[in-house]
């Protein structure tokens, strides 16, 4: 099972990752291609890239986040077995958010998503 961050609880840094669409949160993670990575550092964005994410299985979706060293993924929708996986990687998930990519992540900097 996925672990659930709780609000206001950012680390001092983290990579902090999004799947994108269009420049929103993509609607459902098991079928997105990119992801915004955020590096954070004391709540504030440090550098962002856009990278694309392997269209394989779940497995090597959940090794390429594992690889950029992703500490949360804030997305919109999300089936079970990717969201056990995710949450077996170590990886906090955020799930069943909405909106454009750049508020998304503000709002979880600021502890308000």
């Amino acid at each position: 099972m996925a672990r659930y961050l709780l609000s206001g609880c950012v680390e001092a840094k983290m990579n902090v990752a999004v799947p994108v669409w269009e420049g929103r949160v993509s609607p459902l993670f098991d079928t997105a291609q990119r992801i915004l990575l955020a590096e954070t550092f004391d709540s504030r964005i440090r550098c962002q890239k856009v990278l694309e994410l392997p269209n394989q299985t779940f497995k090597e979706c959940v090794g390429f986040l594992c690889n950029q060293k992703v500490r949360v993924l804030i997305c919109g929708a999300i089936s079970q077995p990717l969201s056990r996986m995710v949450g077996t990687g170590g990886i906090i998930l955020i799930p069943w958010v909405a909106g454009g990519v750049e508020e998304v992540i503000s709002a979880y900097l600021t502890g308000c998503l």
